[in-house]
C-alpha cells in the first residue's frame, strides 16, 4: 500500500487534472514513455539512413543532386534535434 499525503494523493505520482479527464504520471510510466521516444526516434534515424543509401547508389541523377537530396535527409535529423 502506497503512503498517502494529507489529500489522499501518492507522493510517488504526479497528478494532472484537467476537467473530467485526470492523467497520473508515476516513474513506470514516465520510464515507459521515454523508452517509446527512444524507438521511435531510432526508427526514423534508420529510415533516413537507408533513404541516404538510396541516394547513393541512384545513377541516373548527378552527384550535385545526390548532395541536395542528402543534405535534405541530413537536415530532417538537424530540424527534428533542435525542437
Amino acid at each position: 500500500m502506497f503512503k498517502t499525503n494529507y489529500r489522499g494523493h501518492n507522493p510517488n505520482k504526479i497528478y494532472r487534472g484537467y476537467g473530467i479527464k485526470m492523467i497520473v504520471l508515476n516513474r513506470e510510466s514516465i520510464i515507459n514513455g521515454l523508452i517509446e521516444l527512444k524507438k521511435e526516434e531510432d526508427r526514423e534515424s534508420r529510415i533516413i539512413v537507408n533513404n541516404i543509401k538510396s541516394i547513393i547508389s541512384l545513377n541516373d541523377i548527378s552527384d550535385l543532386d545526390k548532395l541536395n537530396l542528402i543534405n535534405n535527409e541530413l537536415g530532417k535529423i538537424l530540424f527534428d534535434e533542435t525542437i
